[in-house]
């Protein structure tokens, strides 16, 4: 997953990250009544790469804000 941060009068890169998470899940393992879908697997794979970019982006711009 990637994000960018352009300036829109320019088209300028301002900050650009990728950031790639992986998720694995043991089914054996699993309770039946708690076991996780696969699309509930990637989902949340993805939601954590989307927070790893705003942790990213949060830090980029406290660069800016010393």
């Amino acid at each position: 997953m990637e994000g960018y941060l352009v300036r829109v009068a320019d088209g300028a890169s301002l900050w650009h990250d990728t950031q790639e998470t992986t998720f694995s899940i043991r089914r054996d393992q699993l309770r039946p009544s708690y076991r996780t879908t696969e699309r509930g697997v990637i989902q949340n794979t993805v939601r954590f790469a989307l927070l790893q970019l705003d942790q990213s982006l949060t830090r980029h711009f406290a660069r800016y804000e010393k």
